[in-house]
């Protein structure tokens, strides 16, 4: 599994936690999914806190540390996990 991206768009340089790389090897997210994610945003990022976004697309969410400790020059994927769609209210018509 990659852990270091170079010069991704909106983020500069991502490194790839373990903990990250585990949860996707555990839950089945493979390697083209994830970078699909990472790689090719569809939607603005979602800023979560002072220094967290999230990254979300085809039901997978990837938590990004914008300012990690201690900060080597990357952001940090914390970690990765699938999502589940929220419910939509539908009004009856009867």
């Amino acid at each position: 599994m990659k852990h270091y991206y170079d010069d991704v768009k909106g983020l500069g340089n991502v490194a790839v936690s373990r903990h990250a790389q585990a949860r996707m090897a555990d839950d089945g997210i493979s390697q083209e999914v994830f970078e699909r994610v990472l790689l090719n945003p569809i939607r603005p990022d979602i800023k979560d806190g002072m220094d967290v976004v999230w990254r979300e697309r085809e039901g997978l969410r990837i938590v990004i540390l914008t300012d990690p400790t201690p900060n080597m020059g990357a952001v940090l994927v914390k970690t990765v996990y699938r999502v589940k769609p929220q419910a939509n209210a539908v009004k009856s018509t009867r």
